[in-house]
């Protein structure tokens, strides 16, 4: 068993505030590592790939989650138009998966929208809209972001994108688009 199962394991019945906190975040450390392994050992990157993994990865779980949310989304249209030659980065990956928990975790948003759109034939575009949860405080967010948020637009900056975050009522927007790659074969 790894350091980081070890700590999930003695900390999931802790009652304590810290020990919860400690397997929340060895928690969402494994699952990390496990869908970037995931995404790097599979053979062709592409971008069907990439939807089908928000789909089945982040999407259906949320039949099993207490509180039920709507979620809308256009994966099956979209994969209709997908051109198998593009390959998305993981880091694009983390913030998808990202943002869909922060809607759901930390918003407690009742509905979720997840949009993915191409742009002249090579840029993605997603935008993930949550509502019906709580609305943020932008002036406390552009103050103190939390390294959530400071992550994922590191994430897309690094792939040579561009990301925005806007709170509407009872949510947040996050969109951010990214160049997509030709998948290398």
């Amino acid at each position: 068993m790894g350091s980081l199962q070890l700590i999930r394991v003695l900390s999931e019945s802790a009652t304590n505030k810290k020990m919860q906190a400690i397997y929340s975040a060895s928690s969402d450390a494994l699952n990390e590592i496990r869908l970037i392994l995931e995404f790097r050992n599979t053979e062709v990157k592409s971008l069907n790939f990439f939807v089908n993994t928000v789909r089945n990865k982040f999407i259906v779980p949320l039949i099993d989650i207490e509180t039920p949310i709507t979620v809308t989304t256009n994966i099956d249209s979209f994969n209709a138009e997908i051109d198998a030659y593009l390959s998305p980065d993981v880091g694009m990956l983390k913030v998808v998966q990202e943002a869909i928990n922060n809607a759901v975790h930390r918003a407690k948003c009742e509905c979720l929208d997840i949009r993915f759109n191409i742009i002249e034939g090579h840029i993605l575009e997603v935008t993930i809209e949550n509502t019906g949860g709580r609305t943020l405080d932008m002036s406390k967010i552009e103050k103190t972001p939390g390294f959530g948020l400071k992550n994922m637009k590191r994430r897309i900056l690094d792939s040579n994108g561009e990301f925005s975050f806007v709170s509407i009522d009872g949510g947040a927007r996050l969109r951010f688009t990214c160049p997509l790659s030709p998948v290398q074969v």
